[in-house]
């Protein structure tokens, strides 16, 4: 059993927590055989719910049954269950849904546990397996011990008073895992979910660099790496380009049914309709690769924009697009009355003369060349204007049409902020009253930089030209919502702009 222990003194809605200082390192020597790891918090289907996902890499008998519940019935072999624990308690708070995958000899026991009431997590929660004979009722033994001690807690229900606060990333490999290239975010978020001043956090794309390297071994190294900070707030992620296109698959002949994406889509929950899943279905969809949630006073979109990119996902484009309006739709602003859309590639962004700020972007922006969606023409391989061509599917008219507030995306390395903008250009050189979205880049979380080849668009506000790691510090109330991009190595402020909506 690893030694890592953290027991935080909070409640659920007014956290009273001890400084921390996070340096500690958990690698697959961290943990015994059969030993939960990867532990990590999701929201569920409304606010008082969460799920508790893990992973065991190595366990007994890895050709197990999937079952949804403990009153499943079993012909044959072996079962697993899973339970989470909270301190004190002598019974399970829920049963796991569990999946097995078996890929380059690397076996991953999946676990997943839907929890209606998350009150009790600041009490204290742990984790195991538990292995079964066949049928029903059947008796269990431990497959390992329990897993260490964590504190966990999720934003709730919002009040009228209630100031969100969030953390978002993209673009952010495992520093652990390759030392020394650059300054991750995972020990500056960690400290701050630690000190309970962030709720959240959102990754929006590109996770570890990649998810699914060396038989998804990569992966499982990022993930032991944030388990001090996704057990204490919910870690959701989202779909950037990193994540689509496994090494031994074409993307050209499987990503009609998603294959490229596999790796992600077993980490989310997505082989059992559980884990991140839960929230996704809560939202109306029926995939990992988009979908919505509530935290405190802000809605929170997340969609795929690789579906913009390559003929081989626009596919996906119509059923996206049909849900995101609809979504947008029913949001109640008296409710939330903030919007933020999480869009790993950049619609707004300058860099160079390559086609992401340029060619994709605008795709983006106002549409599809109806000749390049027809013709199933990539939309790198476009030569000429993008917009003016019978556009489909843009996104800007969806923004302008539902007021969403800001666009969060990574993709290009460097952090940049706009006015607020629409049509290519600024609306406006303040914050007040926005008559336009505000777009963030901030795909430089824990990568190498891209360079600024190009001078300030019309529409750009600012932008970091030392390419220093950083990440985004979200905080709302009813009337305002101020952004701070934090320093990975310190944690200080790189930049900081307000919206007023008075």
């Amino acid at each position: 059993m690893n030694q890592l222990l953290f027991i935080l003194l909070i409640t659920l809605f007014a956290p009273q927590v001890l400084p921390y200082s996070y340096s500690g390192k958990l690698t697959s020597d961290s943990f015994l055989i059969g030993e939960p790891e990867q532990v990590a918090l999701s929201l569920g289907s409304s606010p008082e719910s969460c799920v508790v996902s893990w992973v065991a890499t190595a366990v007994p008998n890895p050709a197990v049954i999937f079952y949804e519940s403990t009153s499943s019935d079993s012909d044959t072999g072996s079962a697993y269950y899973a339970e989470v624990f909270v301190e004190g308690g002598d019974s399970s708070i829920g049963y796991a849904s569990l999946f097995t995958e078996n890929r380059c000899g690397t076996t991953r026991l999946m676990s997943s546990v839907y929890i209606e009431n998350c009150s009790q997590l600041p009490a204290g929660y742990k984790v195991r397996n538990l292995q079964t004979t066949e049928g029903s009722g059947a008796d269990k033994f431990p497959v390992n011990d329990f897993s260490d001690l964590f504190c966990g807690r999720i934003p709730g229900t919002p009040t009228s008073t209630t100031s969100s606060s969030i953390a978002l990333v993209a673009d952010m490999s495992d520093y652990m895992y390759s030392p020394g290239e650059y300054v991750s975010s995972i020990p500056a978020m960690t400290e701050a979910a630690l000190n309970g001043e962030i709720d959240l956090v959102i990754h929006g794309g590109d996770i570890a660099y990649d998810i699914d390297d060396d038989c998804g071994r990569r992966g499982d190294e990022f993930m032991r790496t944030i388990q001090p900070l996704s057990t204490t707030v919910p870690y959701i992620f989202g779909v950037g380009d990193h994540e689509g296109g496994r090494k031994d698959l074409s993307l050209d002949c499987h990503a009609q049914l998603g294959y490229d994406y596999e790796g992600f889509r077993m980490r989310v929950g997505e082989a059992t309709n559980a884990g991140q899943m839960i929230m996704a279905h809560a939202s109306g969809s029926p995939t990992s690769f988009y979908f919505s949630f509530d935290v405190g006073l802000v809605h929170f979109v997340v969609i795929n924009t690789n579906a913009w990119i390559h003929a081989c996902h626009y596919w996906m484009l119509p059923p996206q697009m049909m849900w995101l309006s609809a979504d947008l739709a029913a949001v109640n602003k008296s409710r939330t009355p903030w919007t933020v859309l999480i869009a790993h590639r950049a619609i707004y962004c300058v860099k160079n003369d390559d086609s992401e700020c340029n060619t994709e972007s605008e795709a983006m922006r106002y549409g599809l060349p109806e000749l390049a969606y027809k013709k199933n023409i990539n939309i790198g391989d476009w030569n000429g204007e993008v917009k003016g061509q019978n556009n489909v599917f843009g996104i800007e008219e969806v923004l302008e049409k539902y007021g969403v507030d800001i666009v969060f995306g990574g993709h290009t390395h460097h952090y940049e902020r706009s006015y607020p903008a629409r049509d290519g250009e600024s609306v406006q050189k303040d914050y007040v009253n926005p008559e336009g979205t505000v777009f963030v880049v901030g795909g430089i979380s824990g990568v190498g930089e891209d360079a600024f080849e190009k001078e300030y668009a019309d529409f750009t506000a600012w932008r970091d030209e030392t390419y220093r790691e950083s990440w985004g510090h979200l905080n709302c109330n009813s009337t305002h919502a101020v952004w701070t991009q934090r320093l990975a190595d310190s944690g200080g402020v790189l930049d900081q702009f307000t919206i007023s909506k008075i």
